[in-house]
């Protein structure tokens, strides 16, 4: 290895994963201008050092980074808003502390409206199913909407389908389908609850908007 004609910003020594078949691992890294000048032995890195150089000493192993291509940043702001209580399996992992916390929001918001986001059954063990009997009976009067953790559908009450104006005859917006509670005149209400495929949040507003309903759900 050559001398650099100038010292790196920052080296580190330690066990270095190459991800290079040719030299798996290396005991030294260098890194100037935000990019790695050098990989090799602690002496052939060492010539990166000068007076300015931060050099640390790792416990472990440096490695490339993950790159997480499949991310929603405004999704999740809007889901970690402070209108929309977080239920997710990261942050509840129990049934019981789910549940509680829909209890809790519907008699927080009253006619407001509760919305809660990150139902799961599959990783939260123990959750009823959202049927639109369980959903009346925890927020009987006033609208509630669970948004599942995937993102692609929401469970709502018959009081959330009243505000947004949804019956059995509205019809689904293209590219999205929706299950309608029933209305007050008929007599045969669907086992399954007011259910909506690949909903949108729009919690920081005093007008919850759905692009899936037809009107918006006042929050």
């Amino acid at each position: 290895m050559t001398s650099p004609i100038e010292s790196a910003d920052l080296v580190f020594y330690g066990t270095i994963l190459t991800v290079d078949t040719a030299q798996p691992t290396a005991e030294a890294l260098a890194v100037s201008g935000g990019r790695i000048v050098a990989v090799g032995s602690r002496a052939e890195v060492a010539e990166w050092v000068g007076e300015r150089t931060e050099v640390r000493e790792v416990d472990g192993c440096v490695m490339p980074g993950f790159v997480e291509a499949h991310g929603h940043p405004l999704m999740e702001a809007v889901a970690l808003s402070g209108r929309i209580v977080d239920i997710r399996p990261v942050t509840l992992p129990q049934a019981e502390e789910v549940l509680a916390a829909i209890r809790a929001e519907v008699a927080k918001r009253g006619a407001d409206g509760a919305f809660l986001n990150g139902w799961d059954p599959l990783l939260q063990h123990g959750l009823p199913e959202p049927t639109l009997a369980w959903l009346d009976g925890i927020a009987p009067d006033t609208p509630l909407v669970i948004v599942h953790n995937s993102g692609h559908k929401a469970y709502f009450n018959s009081a959330a389908a009243r505000r947004a104006g949804l019956t059995r005859d509205t019809p689904d917006p293209k590219g999205r389908s929706t299950d309608a509670p029933p209305t007050a005149s008929s007599t045969a209400p669907p086992r399954r609850p007011g259910r909506c495929s690949r909903c949108s949040v729009m919690p920081s507003r005093p007008r919850i908007t759905r692009r899936c309903w037809p009107r918006s759900v006042r929050g």
